[in-house]
């Protein structure tokens, strides 16, 4: 097995959620004993991104998943990590806005 208790699926079409960050919002419970993975499908993901305790993120690969955000100075980072969880696979980067 693959030691998680639920996986949930984001896509931009096709998934359980076509946002990482609702479906970190729709999970409860996860825990020591309940782990869960939220897998992420190709694409471009705009949004910031707050990580829950015993949630992994994983992506398809790092060429093919990217999550970004226009997160401006002194804001919070695109992705702001969580303890006893996992982000892998995927590309982060900040998009600077234009002036």
């Amino acid at each position: 097995g693959s030691g998680y208790a639920n996986v949930v699926i984001v896509a931009q079409s096709g998934g359980d959620f076509t946002s990482i960050q609702a479906a970190l919002d729709n999970i409860t419970g996860a825990g020591d004993t309940n782990r869960v993975l939220v897998w992420v499908a190709p694409g471009v993901y705009t949004e910031t991104v707050h990580m829950k305790p015993y949630v992994d993120i994983e992506g398809a690969g790092e060429q093919l998943t990217r999550i970004t955000s226009a997160v401006g100075e002194g804001d919070t980072g695109v992705v702001v990590g969580a303890n006893h969880a996992e982000l892998r696979h995927v590309t982060v980067a900040k998009v600077h806005p234009e002036n």
